[in-house]
């Protein structure tokens, strides 16, 4: 703690917590349709929701619709989706969600059977 902290708050409080560290990822089990997924990433720096293509198709969730949106991804590289899906009912718990995703082919991103969900800020809104 710096000094002039220490000296403002001085022997009036007897203890302050410890500052938490990164933890890292945050993940949480999610539900679409009869598929679970265990490791459902949220974002709180991802200002839209990611779906990967794979699990798109997977999931024959229908036609995308097209988008000319270009993301910027933290590593400041762009991705261009291949579309735009609206609507998708998401469980977690007892709670069922109502998402748009934004899908994008991810593969070589990541590792095989890595490729996350992203709930970004527009989920963790309506949660």
């Amino acid at each position: 703690m710096g000094r002039n902290v220490s000296t403002l708050i001085g022997k009036s409080v007897p203890h302050i917590s410890e500052k938490c560290k990164d933890l890292g990822t945050f993940c949480i089990p999610c539900i679409i349709g009869n598929n679970k997924f265990e490791n459902a990433m949220l974002g709180l720096g991802a200002s839209i929701n990611v779906m990967p293509l794979s699990i798109f198709k997977f999931l024959s969730l229908g036609p995308l619709q097209p988008t000319s949106v270009v993301i910027q991804l933290a590593n400041k590289s762009v991705a261009h989706p291949t579309g735009f899906v609206e609507d998708v009912l998401v469980r977690v718990g007892e709670l069922i969600f109502s998402v748009d995703f934004y899908v994008i082919d991810m593969e070589e991103r990541f590792s095989h059977g890595s490729v996350p969900i992203i709930l970004g800020r527009p989920f963790l809104k309506t949660a």
